[in-house]
């Protein structure tokens, strides 16, 4: 069973990001990185996802977008698979840290890789 992204469950509150990156904890792979932190107040969707690449790693928008549906799409396809069904109630934002736009196998592995990291590491609270 896959994670449908939809409006409801995405990061875009300028304030939730800050305090996202200022207090979240990190997990890392090569050329990727995630940032997850407890939600305060409990969206009903329970996860809220976001996907970032940085202008000084891909300078052009198009690679950018590309990144970012690539990302998507394997945490889209990789999510059910890995996190269980009980509701996880956190915030998640995907860093690409490639200087260029990697395929979509890569990208598939290295979000599988953080997932678990993920996972694991929520498993105790």
């Amino acid at each position: 069973m896959s994670v449908i992204l939809s409006s409801n469950n995405k990061l875009k509150s300028a304030k939730t990001i800050d305090l996202l990156f200022s207090k979240g904890k990190y997990l890392k792979v090569p050329g990727f990185s995630l940032v997850y932190l407890k939600q305060q107040k409990k969206n009903p969707c329970g996860l809220c996802v976001g996907f970032s690449v940085g202008k000084k790693n891909q300078a052009l928008a198009v690679n950018r977008n590309k990144t970012k549906r690539l990302m998507r799409e394997s945490f889209r396809l990789c999510s059910g698979a890995v996190l269980n069904s009980k509701k996880t109630y956190y915030n998640l934002m995907f860093l690409c840290l490639e200087s260029n736009p990697p395929s979509f196998s890569v990208v598939s592995d290295k979000i599988k890789s953080l997932l678990l990291s993920f996972a694991e590491a929520i498993k105790n609270d």
